[in-house]
């Protein structure tokens, strides 16, 4: 396994009590603000329950945060060992998670958070595997790699599925909508009008 980060609640020691679990990719860079937001929102402000925090760390993230390319498409810069997308999430569902849950006292309740080609990687861990996580926080998540077909079957797994729940935040830097990727205009207008209701979708665009 890598090497994890993990914050823990502060009275997580005090009590016998389960937390919801948030996964933070780059968390060798995203790891301490992230659990800094975690601690000041729950136990300042209340506006979040006590939650342990694991930053998933990558030892090259081009690779594992990537989809395989269509062999049609190619990226603004050459990426030759992208495609390790769905390697990277087995580790994650299948050494990682079940570490964190045999080790810390967790709810069944994840969030996932990813940064541009985290953000990537976080929508494509729902197409493949949509119930491994409850919640999705997307941060100027790079959904155009690949002519957005990772945002495409996400879309498409929602229409099929019209009684999925879950709640995705997606947070964008404010460009003018006229210069975004197709893509991200389909998708927000997807989240906007089409989403199932149980779906619960919070944009910040």
């Amino acid at each position: 396994m890598q090497k994890a980060f993990v914050y823990l609640p502060k009275d997580y020691e005090k009590n016998d009590k389960k937390y919801p679990v948030i996964y933070i990719l780059d968390g060798e860079y995203n790891f301490s603000f992230t659990a800094d937001a975690v601690k000041t929102l729950s136990s300042w402000t209340n506006r979040m329950p006590a939650s342990i925090v694991i930053g998933i760390t990558s030892n090259k993230r081009d690779r594992d945060l990537t989809t395989t390319p269509d062999k049609n498409w190619q990226p603004p810069q050459p990426i030759p060992s992208a495609g390790g997308a769905n390697k990277f999430l087995e580790y994650v569902e299948k050494e990682l998670i079940p570490y964190v849950e045999k080790t810390y006292r967790t709810e069944p309740l994840r969030t996932i958070i990813g940064h541009s080609l985290g953000g990537l990687f976080a929508v494509n861990a729902f197409t493949v595997k949509p119930n491994l996580f409850r919640f999705y926080i997307l941060l100027d998540s790079s959904i155009w790699w690949d002519d957005g077909r990772v945002a495409k079957r996400a879309m498409n797994y929602l229409d099929k599925n019209p009684n999925f729940k879950g709640r995705i935040v997606w947070i964008r830097d404010k460009i003018p909508h006229e210069v975004w990727f197709p893509i991200n205009t389909e998708f927000l207008a997807f989240l906007e009008n089409k989403r199932p209701a149980g779906f619960l979708a919070g944009l910040c665009v």
